[in-house]
């Protein structure tokens, strides 16, 4: 304790006589000046290191090319009070809300899980775990599954799947779909039972990547592939058709289906030439066609198999499922996702003042790139080397460059560090990280072309 005190009373000192940096001088003959400190000195070369936007760097200098070098400690300059810097953007997030009290009810009742927004950040296999842990000490009669997702990240439904298979024989899990897209609608597919509100849209879950100015690009054959035997997955689990599954997300397949006599429904691949209507077979119909993502409607689900119904609102589906007048539940699950929503909106506003001004940032250092072909320079063709008011443009523009992108750098730190508050947001934190590495290594580059000599190094 005592040698921390001395410590803190000697940092107190300093902050108020001032600092003495020892460091060394050099300059060049064409006017350039280095602050830093000499490492090699010999009658080939000079070595100087040098800090500056954000690095240390070496630069090596041939003799010929040094004015004089001054060794020494550089005048001592009192240190000023630093004023606080404004804040960057911070995320308050509110506190989670405790859970209900677990009640007793003498009816049948329905526990509701919401799965709102867009799966991988508004809906989370984290939270669908909680809500099911939940549900499972409150012994419901059935579990609904709210489906209202225009889809989202196909890594998270692998993980949602796999929490819904978990409890699907401790639970009646139905699925209560609103809208069911893409991820949403494979996710669907793990639920035993499915129902449908009368305008729900059923489907297309086709994946795709977005590129960093969020337009959709193709994803490859390979991932594709990995993606349909997720949906065939899901299906199984869920008792459906794979076959359905994987339409909604290869265009290529071609269905029919048809309702045998006995009210069964068979599910073929090809089109109505290849399965034409058989003895004590219905006629066949078409389900989907070559070119076109397998998309239904909520009676389209009902008549191929894939549903169990179509109701409109919790009052008919009890009716539908012989739990007249069935009562809700009251869980923990519904508190959960609106605590979500509102982390997240705090999250997502902070982040989007960073993303403003990172985006001017990236756009400045853009715009001072010395290799543009805007900027002109002149060179010696016989020596290769710039010109000397060329060569100090070239410098001026990397100078301006390597500031920019250490701003934007600071800028994709303090939006980690904002995800760091949310764990649920790791995998967008590992994307921080990977950009800010990327951004590092370009300024890092700009830094070691400062001294470039010529357009050929």
């Amino acid at each position: 304790m005592k040698r921390s005190l001395v410590a803190v009373v000697a940092a107190g000192v300093l902050l108020s006589l001032g600092v003495s940096v020892f460091a060394d001088t050099l300059k060049t003959k064409d006017g350039r000046v280095f602050e830093g400190r000499v490492i090699e000195q010999g009658d080939d070369k000079v070595i100087f290191e040098v800090h500056r936007f954000g690095a240390t760097m070496r630069m090596t200098f041939r003799p010929q090319e040094v004015a004089g070098i001054t060794k020494g400690e550089i005048k001592t300059k009192p240190v000023k009070p630093v004023k606080p810097k404004k804040k960057a953007s911070t995320i308050e997030i509110p506190p989670e809300p405790k859970a209900p009290p677990i009640v007793k009810y003498d009816k049948p009742t329905y526990y509701i899980i919401p799965f709102e927004g867009k799966v991988g950040t508004k809906v989370l296999a984290t939270y669908l775990e909680r809500s099911f842990e939940d549900a499972l000490k409150r012994k419901p009669t059935v579990v609904l599954i709210m489906f209202d997702s225009p889809g989202g990240l196909v890594q998270e439904v692998s993980k949602l799947v796999a929490v819904i298979k978990k409890y699907n024989g401790r639970l009646r899990i139905v699925a209560y779909v609103r809208s069911a897209l893409s991820a949403a609608a494979i996710t669907s597919l793990a639920c035993k039972e499915i129902y449908l509100e009368p305008q729900a849209i059923f489907g297309a879950a086709t994946a795709y990547k977005t590129t960093a100015f969020g337009m959709p690009k193709a994803v490859s054959e390979k991932f594709q592939s990995v993606w349909r035997a997720q949906a065939r997955v899901a299906a199984e689990i869920g008792g459906h058709s794979q076959m359905i599954a994987e339409a909604m997300i290869d265009a290529r397949m071609e269905l029919t289906f048809t309702r045998e006599t006995n009210g069964d429904i068979i599910i073929e691949p090809g089109g109505l030439n290849t399965n034409r209507s058989r003895k004590g077979k219905g006629a066949p119909k078409v389900l989907t066609t070559k070119g076109k993502l397998l998309t239904l409607t909520a009676s389209e689900v009902v008549e191929c198999g894939l549903g169990n119904g179509v109701v409109d609102g919790y009052k008919q589906l009890g009716k539908k499922i012989d739990l007249t007048g069935w009562v809700e539940c009251k869980g923990h699950a519904v508190g959960l996702a609106e605590h979500w929503k509102k982390a997240l909106s705090a999250y997502m506003k902070g982040i989007n003042d960073l993303g403003i001004e990172f985006n001017r940032n990236m756009k400045k250092a853009m715009e001072n790139n010395p290799e543009t072909p805007k900027i002109p320079y002149r060179y010696y063709k016989r020596t290769g080397k710039f010109a000397p008011e060329s060569r100090r443009r070239w410098r001026n523009h990397s100078r301006k460059q390597a500031i920019w992108l250490l701003k934007a750098e600071k800028n994709i730190t303090e939006a980690i560090k904002m995800v760091q508050k949310l764990e649920q947001l790791s995998s967008v934190a590992e994307n921080l990280e990977g950009l800010r590495k990327h951004i590092n290594n370009a300024r890092m580059d700009v830094i070691s072309n400062m001294n470039k000599k010529g357009p050929d190094g």
